[in-house]
């Protein structure tokens, strides 16, 4: 796919973020994300140790969201990426 092919993704209506507070020595945690997305009208779902994000994305998606953002490590990033594709949802 070329830049020039790309579309333009509608507006969002219900974007979530899964953030990784662990990820990048806790840089989401000190910077606020989790509150500044919120403050824009973002979903925010924290992961914890236990947690199964492909679960967790899947879950999201069939809820209906129509972005996926992730603040995370190479492994996060494509966990949430391996969902958005085949939904063909925006990815952040």
């Amino acid at each position: 796919m070329t830049h020039s092919s790309w579309q333009a993704a509608d507006p969002p209506r219900r974007p979530v973020l899964f953030v990784n507070p662990k990820s990048g020595g806790g840089k989401a945690t000190r910077a606020d994300l989790a509150e500044r997305a919120r403050e824009r009208g973002i979903e925010v779902i924290i992961l914890s140790r236990d947690d199964n994000l492909a679960a967790l994305v899947d879950e999201a998606v069939a809820d209906g969201v129509d972005v996926l953002g992730v603040a995370g490590g190479d492994g996060s990033l494509g966990v949430v990426a391996t969902a958005a594709v085949p939904h063909e949802l925006p990815f952040v």
